[in-house]
């Protein structure tokens, strides 16, 4: 059984992680060009075929005075045999009790197919339609012109799910590092996408930092230089998951990421010249 839900605490905020997905998966894709041995060594498993724990999800943030969701998963989809939460992030969100109409921002990492796939409902409507929509703008311009690079599955998904957010006039583009909402700021990491963006949660003094798909699986904070087939700018992405290191390090935050099984929680800790990934227990929610 894996988790399906999970809350922790940042400062005076709760953060709950809600499953679109909860299964076991090879990795491989994650570790393009390297040495099998090194990568499966790293993760603790034998053969790059060995399943490995692996999920889809968003995250909902509440106690600023806003209810904010970032990032909506897969979307409407069928069933899948031995995937828990499958289909199932609307369920989870009202099992954290927020109805889809109360929430209040909505935030992309990026607009891949698992990321941004609950934007509209299995019928095709604004899932969200109190929401203000925040997506980086090269990350729109990339998708939604589209790019010649962009993969035509991605362009189609894009269009079918983030199209009517824009036709009815929710989203608003961002640029650089942008402060979102009160507690929520997006910054700027290029290289998974053009327009990648990770999410620094703040409050109290205490922060989160939300990865995207800057980091597939822990192992990347120690690797910076292990890809995913999917980086689009692989020089780029390594660049991306240094700044995330050194900000993690300069905010002591806490760190997770939606494709990591909940609840998946650590701190950057510095190692020689490179970075490693100190596991942690879920802070408890206040109050």
């Amino acid at each position: 059984m894996h988790r399906v839900i999970g809350s922790f605490g940042i400062g005076s905020l709760e953060v709950t992680q809600l499953s679109d997905a909860a299964f076991e998966r090879d990795l491989r894709i994650f570790f393009d060009g390297v040495d099998e041995a090194a990568w499966t060594a790293e993760l603790g498993i034998a053969r790059p075929e060995d399943p490995v724990p692996y999920g889809y999800s968003g995250f909902l943030v509440q106690g600023d005075g806003q209810t904010t969701l970032i990032d909506t998963g897969m979307g409407a989809r069928a069933r899948e045999p031995g995937v828990e939460s499958c289909a199932e992030l609307p369920e989870r969100l009202r099992d954290a009790g927020v109805a889809s109409d109360e929430v209040d921002v909505l935030l992309h990492s990026h607009l891949h197919l698992d990321h941004c796939g609950w934007d509209v409902t299995g019928e095709g409507a604004v899932a969200f339609p109190s929401a203000r929509v925040y997506v980086h703008e090269a990350e729109l311009d990339f998708w939604m012109t589209p790019h010649p690079r962009a993969p035509e599955r991605d362009v189609r998904f894009a269009d079918a799910h983030v199209r009517p957010l824009l036709d009815a006039g929710l989203v608003r583009p961002v640029r650089g590092d942008a402060r979102v909402t009160e507690s929520i700021t997006m910054i700027e990491t290029p290289g998974h996408t053009p327009g990648h963006c990770v999410q620094l949660v703040q409050s109290d003094g205490e922060a989160l930092i939300l990865v995207g798909d800057a980091m597939h699986h822990p192992a990347h904070i120690a690797h910076l230089d292990w890809h995913s087939i999917y980086d689009e700018d692989r020089e780029m992405a390594r660049e991306a998951r240094r700044r995330i290191c050194e900000l993690a390090i300069e905010t002591n935050a806490l760190l997770t990421g939606p494709h990591f099984p909940i609840l998946t929680l650590g701190r950057i800790r510095r190692d020689g010249s490179g970075y490693r990934f100190e596991p942690v227990d879920a802070p408890a929610v206040r109050g």
